[in-house]
């Protein structure tokens, strides 16, 4: 009965080394194809305009827009060939009918960098289980059982160095979403009605994950010459009870900061918030158990001081 139990483990741990593997892979291919896209014949295009994303946090993902339909679509219904991912600096300069320059491809610069840590972050994180799938089967052979310690101290290693790093990562953008919310809601404050010209409801699977909603807006900021275009992500409860249009507020000169007039706390709730609570939750919990083994160390128990 154990050895059935082993082999079926052992079945379970080979399919799911074989799974990574394959993600891996399909990744690695699309990371080369990115590179050699890149090298595609370089051309100049006109925007039409220029549009921005905005998650729950009011993060901004800036874009040119090529067609004249995808200023009033959202950016997740737009191809590479009607939008272009801009850096805050470019998007600042370019004004409606300016050239910018893509390749045959359709990739700005900005473009791959993007695609390329999309790329690299999934590599990384679908390879920590076949890297220590070959390093355990490898110091169970007789030949190399004598390097097994040394082995093992080495993937602990890796491993912890790779989940620092998703670790900073988190931090990283959980520092750039409240920044975010503190920018978006903190001066004098304009009110404006926006249009809805688009919305979507993409179903997401997982235990924890939650259903993603978005309204594509268009207003016209306080000075009423230029129009604003917002791929804007909102709760479930602002999706439900918005249909043609919506009151927005932004502060004053920053119309591409806008928020949804009266969100709530709660309305900031998806699958971002549910990954920022629990990266905070275990650090508390390493930063907890760290004390406890000081003390341990220094008292012999987990609870004299």
């Amino acid at each position: 009965m154990d050895l059935l139990k082993r082999i079926g483990a052992y079945a379970i741990g080979i399919l799911i080394f074989i799974i990574c593997i394959t993600v891996v892979a399909d990744e690695s291919k699309n990371l080369y194809h990115l590179f050699e896209g890149k090298n595609g014949e370089e051309k100049e295009v006109t925007a039409v305009g220029k549009t921005v994303s905005s998650d729950l946090f009011g993060s901004l993902k800036y874009y040119a827009v090529l067609e004249d339909e995808a200023l009033l679509q959202l950016t997740r219904h737009s191809s590479d060939q009607e939008i272009s991912l801009l850096t805050k600096q470019e998007f600042e300069q370019l004004d409606a009918g300016e050239t910018i320059t893509k390749n045959d491809s359709g990739i700005t610069d900005e473009d791959q960098k993007s695609q390329i840590t999309e790329h690299l972050i999934v590599i990384i994180v679908f390879s920590i289980y076949p890297l220590g799938f070959l390093v355990y089967n490898i110091s169970h052979i007789p030949f190399f059982k004598k390097w097994r310690e040394k082995g093992a101290t080495f993937f602990i290693f890796i491993v912890s160095g790779i989940l620092c790093l998703v670790f900073l990562m988190t931090y990283v953008f959980m520092g750039k979403s409240i920044i975010s919310v503190v920018q978006s809601y903190s001066g004098d404050q304009i009110e404006v009605e926006a249009y809805i010209s688009d919305t979507a409801h993409e179903r997401n699977t997982g235990r924890f994950s939650r259903d993603s909603y978005y309204l594509h807006l268009s207003f016209y900021a306080e000075d009423g010459d230029e129009e604003i275009f917002i791929s804007k992500e909102v709760s479930s409860r602002i999706y439900s009870q918005n249909h043609f249009s919506i009151p927005v507020r932004y502060p004053e000169g920053q119309p591409y900061k806008a928020h949804i007039a009266g969100t709530k706390f709660r309305d900031f709730i998806g699958s971002s918030f549910i990954i920022y609570s629990c990266v905070l939750i275990v650090t508390a919990l390493l930063i907890y158990a760290a004390v406890l083994r000081r003390r341990k160390k220094k008292t012999g128990s987990f609870y004299k001081k």
